[in-house]
This record gives C-alpha cells, sequence and structure tokens, in this order.
C-alpha cells in the first residue's frame, strides 16, 4: 500500500485521500 506515494484516489475516490491528506 503507497498512500504517500499514490494516493487511492482512482479506487476509493477522491474522499479518502483527503481524509488522510488535507
Amino acid at each position: 500500500f503507497s498512500q504517500q506515494t499514490i494516493p487511492p484516489s482512482a479506487k476509493y475516490g477522491a474522499r479518502h485521500t483527503v481524509t488522510m491528506i488535507p
């Protein structure tokens, strides 16, 4: 799982990215 390098915005959506990385 590379959340810092590649945000899972394509899978979870743009919401999961905003929650972890505002």
